[in-house]
């Protein structure tokens, strides 16, 4: 009979041990997912600042390389070896 009321006890406390295991990595997991949340949080905010400059920059180079197509310097053109037809190299 102590046989049996021991295995029960040591069932218990192992059940006891695997549940707190289960509580801290679901706590780890949660902690991980608002955390990936947060980075590509920052990512997207981040993309959205970075894109509209770049996007402002690659205009205002693209419209010097057509005012400058016919500027040359000893033969080419001066931003770029290709011709430069609307504002594109081609």
């Amino acid at each position: 009979m102590t046989s049996g009321a021991d295995e029960l006890s040591q069932i218990e406390e192992r059940e006891r041990e695997l549940r707190e295991a289960i509580e801290r990595t679901e706590a780890q997991r949660s902690w991980f997912t608002a955390f990936r949340e947060f980075v590509e949080g920052v990512a997207h905010f981040l993309d959205e600042k970075v894109q509209y400059p770049l996007l402002f920059l690659d205009q205002m180079l693209t419209q010097c390389l057509v005012s400058h197509a016919g500027e040359t310097r000893g033969g080419t053109h001066f931003f770029t070896q290709r011709k430069i037809r609307h504002g594109r190299g081609t």
